[in-house]
């Protein structure tokens, strides 16, 4: 998601080859501002793979509203992908498996506090004491930093609360139809009343009028939609929390962001002594 939004909020960038490198550099430039502002002492970076993914088999229109990646983009993704690894940074994928999985996955394996940068809100029910969630906003420079403590101020909504107000609303980015004519201010308005979307379900009957009857047609494809909403925490992925530590600055890395002529992130990063 950060890399999408890098590539649409930043201009054209060509590096020493004449190659556009802009959602190469804006990724690049909010990791480093959050690393900057949050100081971790491990970093993990998600991504997708193509792959065939288990929600397709639930319902086989799962996110058939997206279109494919630009060329110009998914000729990004190589360059990127060598950058980390110049950097050293730990990056996890798998066929089949979604980035949010990934993440879900390492954060719950991970004793202690975390952070994850996206721009995809799907990555709110994942908030907790020990999850903080910052989620880019505006192009590449704003965020906001959602927590236990505000995340119910911000969105009216709590962690636990996520998954079910996306199987009642639905979401069009991901195509998770949720019930037809339920919108967010009825389905938080039910979560606010019911506090899950099961104990909705055993109350139903008390809810009168139009809305019952919307309720209890669409009731299968509320629990679909909670399906294809849940994040998995117990993903097929191997990783090793041991072992990922923040960017280096190594040779190797230099003379990629020299090429790349990123000179300001080589700033950021002070290379200094560093040939």
């Amino acid at each position: 998601s950060i890399v999408n939004r890098a590539y649409f909020a930043l201009p054209m960038l060509n590096d020493r080859n004449g190659r556009n490198v802009n959602a190469v550099f804006g990724f690049t430039n909010i990791l480093l501002k959050a690393l900057n502002a949050y100081k971790p002492d491990k970093l993990i970076v998600a991504f997708d793979k193509h792959g065939h993914n288990f929600r397709k088999d639930i319902y086989p229109d799962y996110k058939a509203n997206r279109h494919g990646m630009p060329d110009d983009l998914a000729a990004q993704m190589p360059v990127l992908h060598e950058l980390l690894a110049k950097l050293r940074v730990t990056v996890v994928e798998k066929a089949g498996i979604e980035a949010d999985d990934i993440i879900g996955t390492i954060g719950k394996a991970f004793d202690g506090q975390t952070y994850v940068l996206s721009g995809d809100r799907d990555m709110l029910q994942l908030v907790s004491d020990s999850v903080t969630v910052i989620l880019t906003k505006k192009g590449v420079t704003e965020v906001e930093t959602v927590n236990a403590e505000n995340i119910k101020e911000l969105y009216g909504l709590n962690a636990d609360q996520i998954v079910d107000y996306k199987a009642l609303r639905g979401d069009t980015s991901d195509n998770i139809p949720g019930i037809r004519g339920v919108g967010e201010k009825t389905a938080t308005a039910l979560l606010s009343e019911y506090g899950t979307l099961d104990a909705l379900y055993e109350n139903v009957q008390k809810i009168k009028g139009a809305l019952k009857d919307k309720l209890i047609i669409g009731k299968d494809m509320a629990y679909v939609s909670r399906t294809l909403a849940t994040i998995v925490t117990n993903a097929d992925v191997e990783f090793d929390l041991s072992v990922c530590p923040l960017p280096q600055v190594t040779r190797e890395a230099k003379q990629m962001l020299t090429e790349l002529q990123f000179s300001s992130i080589i700033s950021k990063m002070n290379f200094e002594g560093v040939e």
